[in-house]
């Protein structure tokens, strides 16, 4: 008889934890507002050596859903952008503010300020819930 363990995941893929600059954006189904949050340092975030991706990246997309259902009462789709450099995030920022204000389907871009929305990091036992 043979015993055939998996791997845990820690040793799958291996995580680095580190500082990334994010920003995120959400829109209503069949509404033209896009809200944009304003580029936030997060410290403490896990990013995929493998694919280098944002490991609880949709917990934090989840974040901007909640806070702008909450302020409106209407179900958002949100996604975040993230970068490792500050000033590679705010040009990436400026290139989607740019691109969002020339679409035909949306009317209005609404900027968040920080004091408005803040990012907060998500608690391994958060992730694993969900």
């Amino acid at each position: 008889m043979w015993l055939v363990c998996a791997p845990s995941a820690q040793a799958k893929d291996k995580d680095k934890t580190g500082t990334v600059w994010l920003y995120g954006c959400a829109t209503c189904l069949g509404d033209s507002v896009v809200y944009v949050t304003a580029v936030q340092q997060l410290d403490g975030v896990k990013i995929n050596e493998k694919d280098h991706q944002v490991t609880h990246r949709a917990e934090l997309a989840g974040q901007l859903e909640t806070a702008l259902k909450e302020r409106y009462g209407r179900h958002f789709t949100a996604g975040i952008f993230f970068e490792t450099k500050r000033s590679k995030a705010e040009d990436r920022y400026l290139k989607t503010i740019k691109h969002q204000g020339k679409s035909k389907a949306i009317a209005t871009v609404v900027k968040l300020t920080a004091d408005e929305f803040r990012f907060a990091p998500v608690a391994e036992s958060e992730a694993t819930a969900q």
